[in-house]
């Protein structure tokens, strides 16, 4: 792992209902979607240090999107498991 992967893997604790929502990319067809969403969030043909701004941010966007799904992947999850004790 990674120092950035570790950002996202250490310690993330989140409630049950968010987690079963999650493991849906550990099916077959979630690991289709996880698929299809990786070819978006490469550099591709084009030259990191010809995109501007935008693009870069762009691209950043797309791959937290991924790291939050395997976060939650190999998240543990809390002990209140959502529910509010107020």
């Amino acid at each position: 792992m990674d120092a950035i992967d570790a950002v996202f893997y250490e310690e993330v604790e989140e409630d049950q209902k968010l987690v079963s929502a999650y493991a849906f990319f550990n099916s077959e067809e979630g690991n289709l979607v996880l698929k299809d969403l990786l070819k978006y969030c490469y550099w591709g043909a084009q030259d990191p240090t010809m995109l501007d701004e935008s693009d870069a941010k762009s691209v950043l966007a797309t791959q937290r999107v991924l790291w939050r799904i395997k976060a939650m992947l190999n998240c543990k999850v809390s002990a209140g498991n959502g529910e509010d004790n107020e």
